[in-house]
Parts: structure tokens; sequence; C-alpha cells
């Protein structure tokens, strides 16, 4: 029932009962009595996300956190892979670190911000003339947490997101 109200009423449902109970294809999962179940691949013993659910979780918490901030990532992706314009990241739990690689088509003004879940600005890793071509940069999150990832020049602006667990 309140699943139907929220679809009617345009109103947003963070269902993580229904995040977990499709697979990464979006097809449903249901138990041997019809009802909804977690997907396998999501849990090693059937009751708590592993590492793939906590990750499934936390990309659907982040689609709302961006959808309610009004960052339209999906436009944003495309029309920056048209123009060459890329960001990826990746963690090192060894290190700590956040490795930020972006990819400039020309040189340009860049900012690359980085933004916790309230969306506030923790972080400025990059304000000032970048050349063209691929970049990395290091940051070392504090605390553990859902960040955004905001990378803009004057002719495109891409967001990303990352988690930092501990």
């Amino acid at each position: 029932m309140v699943r139907e109200y929220c679809r009617d009423n345009g109103k947003a449902l963070f269902d993580i009962a229904d995040i977990e109970s499709h697979d990464t294809l979006g097809n449903p999962v249901k138990d041997v009595d019809g009802f909804e179940a977690m997907w396998h691949d999501y849990s090693c013993e059937g009751t708590l996300p592993n590492r793939l659910g906590q990750r499934r979780v936390a990309s659907a918490l982040w689609f709302l956190w961006a959808s309610v901030l009004g960052w339209d990532q999906g436009v944003e992706e495309q029309s920056s892979r048209k123009s060459g314009f890329s960001l990826e990241f990746e963690s090192q739990s060894s290190t700590g670190s956040t490795f930020i690689r972006y990819e400039l088509p020309e040189a340009a003004h860049v900012k690359l911000s980085i933004f916790d879940a309230a969306g506030r600005q923790v972080a400025s890793l990059v304000d000032g003339f970048e050349p063209s071509g691929a970049h990395t940069v290091a940051w070392n999150g504090s605390s553990p947490g859902v960040y955004f990832l905001r990378l803009e020049s004057p002719h495109s602006s891409l967001t990303g997101k990352t988690m930092i667990l501990k």
C-alpha cells in the first residue's frame, strides 16, 4: 500500500526490500510461495546484505539523494561521454585513499569538489587550469559514508559518487 501511495502521488520512497528483491538486471526475485525474496547474490547467509548487496542499496540511496538535490546524473554522463569528458574513481582500503581519475578533451579551468550526503562541500581537490588529457588526484576521505564528486569545466560538468567503508 505504501508503494502504491508513493507511486500514485509522486512521492519518493526508499524501499530496501524492493531493492534487494531484484537482481542486477532489475528482474524480480520471489520465494517458493511467490513473495519477494532477497536475491541470493546480495547475501552470504540470506539475511544481511554482503558487499554487493550493500553497494546496491548505497547506489539506490545515492540516486535518491541526487534526485532530491536536483542532479540529473544520467544526462550529464551521456553528454560528457560524447565530449570526451570523464570521471572515474577507485577506493583502496589498504591505503585509505580514493583515487579520482578524470580526462579532459581540451585544456580548461577545472573544479573538482567533493560533497557529503547532505550536500555540504567537504573538499576542493582541483580549482585551476589543467591541460588536456588524463589526470589523477588522491583524496583521503576521513570518515565512512557516501560522497558525491563534482567535476566542472566551462563546457561540461559531471557528477559521480563513491562510498567509503572502514
